[in-house]
């Protein structure tokens, strides 16, 4: 397709989409009005970086239609379309596994992690041939995803900004893997002192650390934020025994500008009978002023449940 076509076609994507004007999508994409200006009247070829930040708001999302009629690859047929698709899909979810592994590597805890994970990552895989060493990875999980990059064959998209590619869809993908396959056994006994462990951790050290931890100029927003919950779940995870489907996203976005009050992270994390355990302990502590680290004070309440939980009226 030459330019005068492609300006055509581009422009009227661009109206179905819901932007009247140029300078609409100018403001919404952050592309400039003059670029696509130039790029509506055939007179500019888009680079791929462009076509990317501009077909993620336009309906469809249909980048991989703008490369292909501006040269930069080749569609001939759904198969190839479908590669495509799979080379965008899996270097996301092995970029964001990358990431998550080096984090948790710091935090002490990835090898929990990725033992959990490597599984079922190997398994959604391998549905699209792309094999996954477990082993190979855990040794040098860099060089291991160069090779799976190697095997979808990147050097069609070599071109293109990757990490701007549709960017949710591969967290999105990691984290429903992880949500329905990684299952925790161990519970923590928040009924003793780990419940003041509970707070240390999760209040005081990791609620205050983890969002500067990690973070890449190069990603958008929406990048790190998916990221840092993606970690944030597994931590957590690890930390209480808490199922990570059962730990919600979005701390990071509702967030972002504060710091959380204690008060308010029981309802962020958790939920059911965990929930009102940790209401019922921040009443003791708070509101009848209660030290549950005291020995004594255990020992009182110990003998308290017994009497109210006893077949005795």
């Amino acid at each position: 397709m030459d330019l005068q076509e492609f300006g055509l076609y581009f422009a009227e994507l661009r109206e179905k989409s819901g932007f009247s004007s140029q300078r609409q999508l100018a403001q919404k994409s952050g592309i400039s009005n003059g670029t696509i200006a130039r790029i509506e009247s055939g007179v500019q070829k888009a680079t791929p970086e462009t076509l990317i930040s501009l077909a993620r708001h336009l309906e469809g999302n249909p980048y991989l239609d703008f490369l292909s009629k501006l040269g930069y690859v080749t569609v001939s047929d759904i198969s190839s379309h479908n590669e495509l698709l799979k080379i965008e899909k899996y270097k996301s979810l092995f970029s964001s596994l990358y990431i998550a592994y080096q984090f948790l590597k710091s935090e002490g805890v990835a090898k929990d992690f990725i033992d959990e994970m490597n599984s079922a990552v190997s398994k959604e895989a391998k549905k699209h041939n792309i094999e996954f060493d477990i082993a190979a990875f855990e040794k040098d999980p860099e060089k291991t995803i160069t090779e799976i990059l190697r095997q979808t064959k990147m050097e069609y998209l070599d071109l293109i900004n990757v990490t701007s590619i549709n960017e949710i869809r591969g967290y999105k993908d990691i984290d429903k893997i992880i949500s329905e396959n990684v299952d925790f056994d161990k519970r923590l006994d928040l009924l003793k002192e780990e419940r003041q462990k509970l707070n240390e951790e999760i209040e005081k050290d990791f609620l205050d650390n983890y969002r500067k931890v990690f973070y890449d100029s190069s990603f958008s927003t929406e990048e790190n934020g998916l990221v840092n919950d993606l970690i944030r779940k597994a931590v957590i995870s690890k930390r209480t025994g808490k199922p990570l489907s059962t730990i919600g996203l979005g701390l990071y976005e509702k967030n972002r500008e504060k710091k959380l009050e204690p008060a308010n992270e029981g309802a962020e994390f958790f939920d059911g009978d965990i929930a009102k355990k940790i209401e019922f302990f921040e009443h003791l502590e708070n509101d009848l002023k209660l030290d549950l680290t005291d020995p004594e004070v255990q020992k009182k309440l110990k003998r308290a449940a017994k009497i109210i939980f006893s077949e005795e009226d």
